[in-house]
């Protein structure tokens, strides 16, 4: 008993002060967001005239053997949430204009967005052809990306993901928050001299935190300029929590297997807790700007107009 407590009391004390730095980070990392947004690589100004019909989108052709295969490998997440969870395959029209409109309002009407796709061929082509990436990199770490997208498919296991070696932004769900947050990363990527070495330096586990945050404040950001609530809503829910965990990751190389366990599951809940916080303060906010925005507009009655005190 008494060295279950020798090892438990520091686990908890280091547990403690990680949740503290998390706490700190992802409230900073909102604070971030209420900067103006910087639409494109290269203005400040919402560009005047943007159309979201130049970006490509790719549907994949049904693959009855792969979709069994999700389905068998989401059922965990089904059993741990519930009956009712379910996230649509499927991008909805709603969201592919979403979708749509970021990347044609910030410069990435090139980005090629394939949804529910499976076509390593395809991959390698344009791996081949990306001039925008170095040789060096495109044939090095671009070569193992494409490995790791023809061998762990996300049709399969249902991620978003940008490939800045192939310059392909990969939609395999209805999550929006996901794919704009991929977008973002294809912005930052896209908005560096060196892109290859960018991409390749921030896929580093550690190092990839930054490369995180810098597309949550992006999507926030814009979210916030484009009066997008259910896009800020869905970031706070679905990337809190990684960040969280991204935050604490670098512990697990100093500390034992034990209080690792326990900083990344505090991490990522702190981070969830967090998320939940935020959302409900921004919501507050925005209810609190609509009233105030009432209270200040005319309001029309009997054919006149009266100012509202």
């Amino acid at each position: 008993m008494l060295q279950l407590r020798v090892i438990f009391e520091p686990t908890v004390a280091r547990s403690r002060n990680w949740c503290v730095l998390i706490l700190v980070y992802c409230i900073g990392l909102q604070g971030c967001a209420t900067s103006p947004y910087r639409y494109g690589h290269a203005r400040s100004a919402k560009p005047i005239e943007s159309s979201a019909e130049d970006v490509e989108f790719e549907y994949g052709r049904p693959r009855p053997g792969m979709d069994r295969m999700r389905r068998v490998v989401e059922f965990p997440e089904r059993l741990l949430r519930g009956k009712s969870h379910h996230v649509s395959h499927d991008l909805s029209p709603e969201h592919r204009e979403q979708l749509a409109s970021y990347l044609s309002q910030n410069d990435l009407t090139d980005v090629r967005v394939l949804v529910n796709q499976y076509d390593p061929r395809g991959e390698w082509r344009r791996l081949k052809s990306n001039q925008r990436i170095s040789p060096v990199w495109r044939y090095t770490a671009g070569t193992l990306s494409v490995a790791s997208y023809t061998l762990l498919p996300g049709r399969v296991f249902g991620y978003q993901h940008y490939n800045p070696y192939t310059n392909t932004l990969s939609v395999n769900s209805d999550r929006i928050a996901s794919a704009v947050h991929e977008a973002a990363c294809a912005k930052d990527v896209h908005g560096r001299s060196l892109p290859g070495t960018y991409a390749t330096v921030t896929s580093i586990p550690g190092v990839n935190l930054w490369k995180t945050s810098r597309a949550v404040n992006d999507v926030l950001s814009y979210a916030q300029a484009e009066d997008d609530w259910e896009l800020e809503c869905g970031t706070y829910r679905e990337y809190f929590s990684q960040v969280a965990t991204g935050i604490v990751m670098p512990a697990q190389f100093f500390v034992t297997p034990l209080v690792n366990v326990v900083v990344s599951l505090g991490g990522g809940a702190v981070g969830q807790v967090v998320g939940h916080i935020v959302e409900k303060r921004r919501l507050a906010e925005r209810k609190a700007q609509v009233k105030e925005q009432e209270e200040d507009s005319p309001i029309q009655t009997a054919g006149y107009s009266t100012i509202a005190e």
